[in-house]
């Protein structure tokens, strides 16, 4: 599962991201309760984003919490 903040360049990195790991034999999900993993496209320019980043990092942390195994990654401009 991909959250994706910021500009529309970070979405468009965000569909190339999903896109990379389906070629590479992963499996892609939408919704949360059905990731292992949770990747957090932030934007390091719109105040906005910065806020609301923290917040979905935040949140992706206790859901990780939640079960053994599960991963959060950060990446962005």
């Amino acid at each position: 599962m991909i959250h994706t903040l910021g500009c529309p360049k970070n979405q468009v990195d965000s569909e190339q991201f999903a896109a990379a790991l389906r070629c590479s034999g992963l499996e892609y999900v939408e919704q949360e309760r059905h990731a292992d993993a949770i990747v957090i496209n932030t934007c390091g320019f719109l105040d906005d984003a910065k806020v609301e980043s923290i917040q979905v990092i935040l949140e992706a942390t206790r859901w990780k919490s939640v079960k053994v195994g599960r991963q959060v990654f950060a990446m962005g401009c």
